[in-house]
């Protein structure tokens, strides 16, 4: 089914993922993570915290202090690359194509 008129009908549209794909898009965002972690822990904001993050923030600030925020985005960042390095693992033992 096309949903706008330009759409081509090509099965590369519904192709899952390649494994090398997972581990890109899960390194860059732990990546990402990390350098927005480090970024915070050596300039942590400070409150009054306005805009589409504050509800995030305000609670992690309170719970933890000034480091709170940036010990947070450290942990996220190296979730997503402990996940990138356990998708790459898992595509290698099983011996798949990794591309």
């Amino acid at each position: 089914m096309k949903l706008f008129r330009g759409q081509p009908d090509h099965d590369y549209w519904r192709k899952p993922f390649t494994p090398t794909e997972k581990v890109n898009v899960w390194a860059g965002l732990g990546a990402l993570s990390l350098l927005m972690g480090g970024m915070h822990w050596s300039n942590p904001p400070e409150p009054p915290f306005t805009g589409k993050w504050s509800w995030v923030y305000r609670p992690l600030y309170e719970a933890f202090g000034s480091q709170g925020i940036p010990a947070a985005e450290l942990l996220v960042g190296a979730l997503f690359i402990v996940a990138a390095a356990w998708t790459w693992l898992r595509e290698k033992r099983k011996g798949g194509r990794n591309g």
